[in-house]
């Protein structure tokens, strides 16, 4: 049984992220560089993610709406009402 790899390559922080090659360089992820190899640790990719994870409020939660039944407004006119107010409206009245 071989040991888990502790260096990644840019290629296999982007796939291990999810993000383009360009993007793995923009986000500042600390790395080394073997000559002009970047090497990243996949310690340090794993705290620099950890510090940026956001967990999501109660507040933020709290103001979700859950999907619930369409409930009819009181003010609502009738479909026939709605029709002849929009023909009126559009100047095809019958």
């Amino acid at each position: 049984m071989s040991e888990p790899k502790e260096w990644m390559t840019i290629r296999e922080v982007a796939a291990y992220l999810g993000v383009s090659l360009r993007h793995v360089y923009s986000l500042g992820i600390p790395r080394t560089n073997l000559g002009r190899l970047p090497r990243f640790s996949k310690a340090a990719v794993d705290r620099w993610l950890a510090e940026r994870s956001v967990v999501p409020g109660a507040k933020r939660a709290r103001r979700r709406l859950t999907p619930g039944p369409i409930r009819r407004r009181s003010n609502v006119q009738s479909l026939d009402q709605f029709r002849a107010d929009l023909r009126k409206a559009l100047g095809r009245d019958r």
